[in-house]
């Protein structure tokens, strides 16, 4: 028995082999799934004289982030944001408003 006939014997049994362990896995249909970290959080938004659309485009992009708890808007004394906006995003996007002198 030559050497290119080892070779081609050992070739051809991890082959087959490795045919056999990929057919196994699709026929088992097993979903292997890893486990989500279910760490939750809550994203702070400061509006601290900042633009009203600005602040709109940051509530909408947190609450549409995976895993987000809850949003708080912090307005810490702007003189450019009325306290009535701010009460009405809160109010439209279920999320809480401090407001700070």
């Amino acid at each position: 028995m030559g050497w290119f006939s080892i070779y081609l014997l050992v070739y051809s049994f991890l082959a087959i082999s490795y045919l056999w362990y990929r057919y196994a896995l699709v026929l088992s249909k097993k979903n292997i799934k890893y486990p989500r970290l279910n760490k939750n959080a809550t994203i702070v938004i400061p509006a601290y004289n900042e633009n009203f659309l600005y602040l709109v485009k940051a509530i909408k992009a947190a609450k549409n982030a995976d895993n987000v708890d809850e949003v708080i808007l912090v307005d810490d004394g702007s003189t450019s944001l009325d306290r009535n906006r701010l009460i009405e995003l809160g109010k439209k996007f279920n999320i809480r408003v401090y407001r700070f002198k």
